[in-house]
Formats: structure tokens, C-alpha cells, sequence
């Protein structure tokens, strides 16, 4: 009885030499980019690119402020946006 108590505790799947099996398939979010998106699509206006007005006033990293400004639709998609923002303001090329 107690080796199968003992086995039951083992989780299988979770580690493999210490590290997370599997591929994160959800980046990590991003609140300011999500909430400079969510400004700029209730303008209703789709865009390439966000201007210097649009991303002033938000404490932005240089990555998530380019990536804005030239509309990278994939990088801001990896830098955490959320694709959904990113299509009501940014038109795909």
C-alpha cells in the first residue's frame, strides 16, 4: 500500500531535469500595451504606426515603444500585447 501512495505523488510530465516541459504558448501581458492598444482603438482609427503623441505619458520600455511607433505587429505580439488590441489598431501588411 504505501508504494502506491508513494507513487501517486510523483508528478510525471511537469519537469525533465528540472526544467518546464513544453513550449509557453501564451506570452507574458503586457498592461501598458494593452492599455495604450485600448486608447488608440477606441479612436476607432487603424493605423501603421503609433506617433510620439500616442505612446507620450506611458512608461514604455524602448522594445514595446518601437515596436508602436513601426506598427510590428509580431513584436508586439511577443512583447505581450493582446492580438485582439492589435488588430483593431493595426492593419496587417
Amino acid at each position: 500500500m504505501a508504494q502506491i501512495v508513494a507513487a501517486a505523488l510523483v508528478s510525471h510530465g511537469s519537469l525533465v531535469a528540472g526544467r518546464p516541459v513544453g513550449a509557453s504558448v501564451i506570452p507574458q501581458i503586457s498592461y501598458t500595451l494593452n492599455k495604450v492598444l485600448t486608447a488608440v482603438a477606441r479612436q476607432h482609427a487603424i493605423k501603421e504606426g503609433l506617433s510620439d503623441a500616442d505612446v507620450t505619458g506611458h512608461e514604455l520600455s524602448p522594445a514595446e515603444r518601437t515596436a508602436l511607433t513601426e506598427g510590428d505587429i509580431t513584436g508586439l505580439y511577443h512583447l505581450g500585447a493582446d492580438p485582439s488590441l492589435i488588430r483593431r489598431v493595426f492593419r496587417a501588411r
